[in-house]
């Protein structure tokens, strides 16, 4: 890991993606820059986490976004986990960044596509590292294909896709922020045979607030409660409300990251 890591450095220094806790999400820069010049580059989020058999969790995340870049710290914490809490891990302090670019911009026909490169990396404690790359083209109807890479250490993986993963995303985007698209997320690295597929649509609405909803088919080796091997077809909706400057996520999640507990996932927070 520590050759590639030069690697995901330069591509964060050679000049913009959508957040790590969604790494392999179509970007929405333009709706969302606009939102932001209104409300302010600071995003807060509280999210609580209620998994059926294993330990609730607490995740706090702090973001600041000024144009193309973007940079986060956040903290899970699993409070008196004496037994399993989510993926093992009771603490992990994190942070990452983000850049979206199109370096063909000069170039006729990979500008009139609209060409751009979305690189992220991300470090957290206990010595993980994880990074993805995701290419896409064109406007409205956009598609993109990424590739995410972790070292393996332990990780409260929040975004609950896998990591060690290829996606694949096809869709529509109007400039007010609507949005419609379909995204594959594959592992291809574990053996594992994990797919995560997502059908999206965000709504902008009057004043200045948007609608989402995430509608979730997943499929895959997993384990049960004993830590066997289990082969897992399920499913998930999540529903999202952004206000100027506030929002709030619900989620429903079965077999949460493969794993043997269904949980619910509960977020609030503040742009300022």
């Amino acid at each position: 890991m520590m050759r590639t890591l030069p690697l995901l450095c330069l591509l964060w220094f050679s000049a913009p993606v959508v957040a790590f806790d969604d790494p392999h999400r179509p970007d929405d820069s333009a709706a969302q820059e606009s939102r932001e010049e209104k409300s302010g580059p600071w995003k807060l989020t509280a999210g609580h986490y209620v998994l059926r058999g294993a330990t609730d969790g607490t995740d706090l995340n702090l973001r600041w976004r000024q144009g193309d870049l973007t940079g986060w710290v956040g903290a899970w914490v699993a409070p008196g986990a004496g037994g399993e809490s989510l993926q093992g891990t009771v603490r992990q302090g994190r942070m990452g960044f983000e850049r979206a670019f199109r370096p063909f911009e000069s170039v006729s026909f990979l500008g009139d596509l609209g060409v751009s490169l979305q690189p992220s990396l991300q470090l957290a404690s206990a010595g993980f590292v994880g990074g993805s790359l995701t290419l896409e083209a064109g406007e409205p109807w956009f598609g993109s294909v990424g590739l995410g890479r972790t070292n393996g250490k332990p990780y409260v993986n929040l975004n609950f896709d896998p990591n060690d993963a290829i996606s694949v995303a096809s869709g529509y985007r109007d400039p007010d922020g609507t949005t419609y698209y379909i995204l594959l997320v594959a592992d291809d690295r574990l053996g594992t045979g994990q797919r995560h597929l997502h059908l999206v649509g965000r709504w902008p609405i009057q004043g200045g607030g948007r609608l989402t909803l995430d509608l979730l088919a997943k499929r895959g080796t997993g384990e049960d409660f004993q830590g066997a091997p289990q082969f897992i077809r399920s499913g998930g909706i999540s529903l999202g409300y952004d206000a100027p400057r506030w929002f709030v996520r619900l989620a429903r999640d079965q077999r949460q990251n493969f794993g043997p507990s269904d949980g619910w996932r509960f977020s609030i927070g503040s742009r300022f």
